[in-house]
């Protein structure tokens, strides 16, 4: 009797132990924990979960620590599980990466705006023209001015330039350059302080990105130029190695820096044969021939002009700064005549013996004589030129018969009626000192007076030449 009830209660304890859920579920393989099979829809138990290659993994969505702003969202890589930003439809990319939506575009002209440096406050005028939206990257032509004091920005063709930002489509950016006392005035120029050229570069570098940020800017498409002193900081971008810019504008100079050039773009060129700084420009065309930069990035406008900068090439300088477009050589007119001539150069004055035959001077000290029968015959021009290369910008006959040709600096005469040349000495200082010596670029004689003039100077002569005097300029 007592086996029989130790054995039915054995019985009912192993029947009670089969039917319990926890101990059934004990004695099947889990699933769907951390660590464990994934459940047969290739999920998990829990949001912090996830199926990978079978198992249940502790999983943090990538995207969790990326921020990307209110203008982008998080998309994982097609390659991977690397997370990115990716812009809002209605966004852009700035040059670092990050997207934005950009300025509104109600107010598209901009002066004096502030922006801030490491070193201080610095300032910059912006016009955005009327056929940008934020749509399509822009490209965008940085403009530095030359030596100016109030609002130095806007000193220089700033209507001709707007004018051409609304023909071609760029964003015009003019940064201010820094500043000192001088004679009692504040004058701004891009080399004003010693170390300016370096910390200027920084600051339009910095502006450039920041500006990236509120406009759609191209990073193909940046150019910048400088008038006066302005080309030697552009020159500072064309030197650097790691500038953004592909292309360089050089109005009313060149370069004084030092540093390699860098081929990352073309150069276009524009600084008048009387410019007082085209030693400069010579300077450029020499480093550039040096490191062999490729003849076809580089356009020289030549002109019979002075210091000043032309708004009218705004147009063809982003021509062939963006597009490799040079300008046509246009067509002879009806009332003229072409001729053979017997040089290639480019002439820049004409005048007479007195007899009547006419001579024209121009480029690389060049002088020229047309004979009766219309033949044109190269001068011989004896002696050191004072500036080997530079060019004979005016001439003329004095009664006597001799001849004076002047240009950047430089005297030749003539005893023989204009049949050759020597060169002379150049021109002292006779009044304030300025460059060491007479800048000259215009002449005329009348009887036997010979009166010459340049940049902030003039002198005449009175015995052909031999002796110059200090020309006195009525004031008012």
């Amino acid at each position: 009797m007592g086996r029989t009830i130790f054995f039915i209660t054995l019985l009912l304890s192993t029947v009670s132990s089969c039917t319990d859920p926890e101990n059934q579920q004990g004695n099947n393989l889990s699933v769907g924990h951390e660590g464990e099979p994934c459940l047969p829809d290739d999920t998990c138990d829990g949001s912090d979960l996830a199926c990978v290659k079978g198992i249940c993994e502790f999983y943090t969505d990538p995207c969790v620590l990326l921020d990307c702003g209110e203008d982008a969202v998080c998309q994982l890589s097609p390659f991977g599980d690397d997370p990115r930003c990716v812009c809002n439809e209605n966004a852009f990319a700035s040059f670092a990466g990050s997207c934005h939506s950009g300025e509104s575009l109600v107010e598209r002209e901009y002066h004096a705006q502030p922006f801030e440096t490491l070193l201080e406050q610095r300032y910059y005028y912006l016009y955005i023209p009327g056929n940008y939206d934020h749509s399509l990257a822009a490209p965008l032509l940085v403009d530095l001015h030359g030596t100016a004091s109030s609002v130095p920005e806007e000193a220089y063709g700033l209507e001709e330039a707007k004018a051409s930002a609304e023909r071609k489509g760029y964003i015009l950016l003019r940064p201010r350059s820094r500043s000192s006392q001088e004679e009692g005035y504040v004058v701004y120029r891009w080399d004003q302080n010693p170390g300016d050229t370096d910390e200027n570069h920084r600051f339009i570098v910095s502006l450039v990105e920041d500006l990236s940020t509120r406009y759609h800017l191209d990073p193909e498409r940046l150019y910048i130029m400088g008038f006066s002193s302005g080309t030697n900081q552009t020159g500072k971008a064309l030197v650097d190695t790691t500038s953004p810019f592909s292309g360089f504008g050089f109005f009313g100079g060149g370069i004084w820096l030092s540093g390699v050039l860098q081929e990352r773009g073309n150069i276009y060129m524009a600084t008048g044969f009387r410019d007082y700084m085209r030693t400069y420009h010579y300077n450029l065309v020499s480093r550039a021939f040096a490191s062999e930069y490729p003849p076809e990035s580089m356009f020289s406008r030549e002109f019979d002009g002075g210091h000043e900068l032309y708004g009218v090439l705004y147009d063809e300088l982003f021509d062939f700064l963006d597009g490799d477009e040079r300008p046509s050589p246009g067509t002879l007119d009806a009332l003229w005549t072409r001729e053979p001539f017997v040089d290639q150069t480019t002439l820049l004055t004409l005048f007479q013996t007195a007899d009547g035959t006419l001579l024209a001077g121009g480029a690389q000290n060049s002088i020229y004589r047309r004979d009766a029968q219309g033949s044109w015959h190269i001068n011989e021009i004896t002696g050191t030129s004072a500036f080997p290369g530079r060019a004979v910008t005016d001439a003329c006959v004095t009664a006597g018969g001799t001849g004076i040709a002047i240009g950047e600096g430089q005297l030749l005469r003539s005893f023989d009626g204009g049949s050759s040349w020597i060169h002379e000495p150049k021109i002292g200082e006779t009044d304030s000192t300025m460059f060491g010596y007479q800048h000259l670029n215009g002449l005329a004689c009348h009887g036997g007076l010979a009166v010459a003039a340049g940049y902030w100077q003039g002198v005449y002569s009175d015995d052909g030449g031999q002796q110059w005097h200090d020309l006195s300029f009525p004031s008012g």
